[in-house]
C-alpha cells in the first residue's frame, strides 16, 4: 500500500524535557517524524538519539532519545539474570527510559519496573503503526 512507502510517525512513550537547544521537548503521546535514529555522543555514550520533528509542527525538529519511541516485544523468554534483573517472557512489552551495556530500565505492564535483557536480541523495536494502534485501542499504558 501507499501508506508503507512514507516514513510512519512514532508516538513519543513518556515526557522528554528540552535538554537543550537541539532537543525537542515532548509530551507522552506527542506524534514524532524520525529521520534518523541510534546516534551516540561523546558525552553519553550509553544513551542512543533520534532526529526528528514534531508531526503537528513540521519546523519543530530536533534531538530525542531513542527510546522515547520505541517499544519494545520479547522475541523469546529470558531467565533473570540475578537480582534486580526481571525475567522476560515471550511477548511481554517493555518501555525502556534508560540503558546499560546490554540491560535496559523500563517498565513492563505485568512485571513493573526494573532491569530487563536486552543482549542477544531479546528484545525487538515494535514497528510505530503496531504502536499507535495498541495505544488507540487502550491496551497498553507505558
Amino acid at each position: 500500500e501507499w501508506e508503507d512507502l512514507w516514513v510512519q510517525p512514532e508516538p513519543i512513550l513518556w515526557d522528554v524535557p528540552a535538554g537543550g537547544v537541539q532537543c525537542l521537548g515532548l509530551k507522552r503521546g506527542d506524534l514524532v517524524t524520525v529521520a534518523h535514529k541510534g546516534e551516540r555522543f561523546r558525552e553519553s555514550p550509553a544513551d542512543e538519539w533520534s532526529w526528528g520533528y514534531r508531526c503537528d509542527d513540521a519546523t519543530t525538529e530536533g534531538w530525542i532519545p531513542t527510546l522515547a519511541h520505541t517499544l519494545f516485544v520479547a522475541t523469546r523468554s529470558v531467565p533473570s539474570a540475578g537480582p534486580g534483573v526481571l525475567p522476560l517472557e515471550e511477548g511481554d512489552l517493555v518501555v525502556a527510559k534508560g540503558q546499560q551495556g546490554d540491560y535496559v530500565w523500563g517498565s513492563e505492564v505485568q512485571k513493573g519496573q526494573g532491569w530487563f535483557p536486552r543482549g542477544g536480541g531479546a528484545l525487538q523495536p515494535v514497528h510505530s503503526s503496531s504502536v499507535q494502534a495498541l495505544l488507540a485501542e487502550g491496551g497498553f499504558d507505558g
